[in-house]
C-alpha cells in the first residue's frame, strides 16, 4: 500500500464499532455503581437518572474515541497496526 491510495475509512469504520462494543463495556461497569444509589420515587427524576446515566457512560466512550481512536486512525496508515493501538488503548481505558 502506497501512501497516495491511503483511504481510513475501514479503519474509521472499525473503530467506530470497536467505540460502540467499549460503550456497552462501559454501561455494564457503570451499573454497578449505580446499584448503590437509591433509586429516585417520581417520573422526573427517574427520567433524569437514565439520561445522566446514558449521557454521562456515553460521553466517557465518545470521548476516548475522539481523543484516542480518531487520530490513531488518521495519523498510522497501516490498518493492522492502528486496529492494534486502537484495541490496547481500549483496553487500558477500560481497565482503568
Amino acid at each position: 500500500m502506497t501512501a497516495i491510495d491511503y483511504q481510513p475509512k475501514k479503519t474509521l469504520r472499525w473503530s467506530l464499532k470497536m467505540s460502540s462494543v467499549v460503550l456497552l463495556i462501559i454501561y455494564a461497569i457503570g451499573t454497578r455503581y449505580y446499584t448503590n444509589v437509591p433509586l429516585p420515587t417520581d417520573l422526573l427524576g427517574y427520567s433524569y437518572f437514565l439520561s445522566a446515566y446514558v449521557g454521562h457512560f456515553g460521553f466517557l466512550a465518545i470521548a476516548a474515541w475522539l481523543l484516542i481512536a480518531l487520530p490513531i486512525s488518521l495519523v498510522i496508515p497501516n490498518q493492522w497496526l492502528a486496529r492494534t493501538l486502537i484495541t490496547l488503548a481500549s483496553i487500558f481505558i477500560v481497565a482503568s
